[in-house]
């Protein structure tokens, strides 16, 4: 992101961006208190094809750092386990799911 300000002569409203998104992380952190020990699993259902999504998938980041914590397959840093069959639909098992 940083990268991207500076390329268009953007850093001080990138710089803004990103010290309001921390502000806002930490006012989930604080919000969701012990919900934060939950597991979370993001999937995405797309034509042809079920992803689970990992920790560097932009989804997988926003929910690292916010703090939450993650099923041990999806704990991993790759961006996702894509071609999910119905047999590892039980690999869809955070406590939370949002797709």
């Amino acid at each position: 992101f940083t990268l991207y300000t500076k390329a268009v002569n953007k850093e001080k409203e990138g710089q803004k961006a990103l010290d309001d998104y921390k502000k806002r992380i930490e006012g989930m952190k604080e919000k969701l208190g012990d919900k934060l020990n939950s597991k979370v699993s993001i999937i995405r259902f797309v034509p042809g094809d079920v992803r689970i999504y990992q920790k560097n998938s932009f989804s997988g980041v926003v929910l690292n750092d916010i703090g939450f914590k993650r099923p041990p397959l999806q704990d991993k840093d790759d961006f996702a386990i894509k071609g999910i069959t119905k047999e590892q639909i039980p690999n869809m098992d955070g406590d939370y799911l949002f797709y």
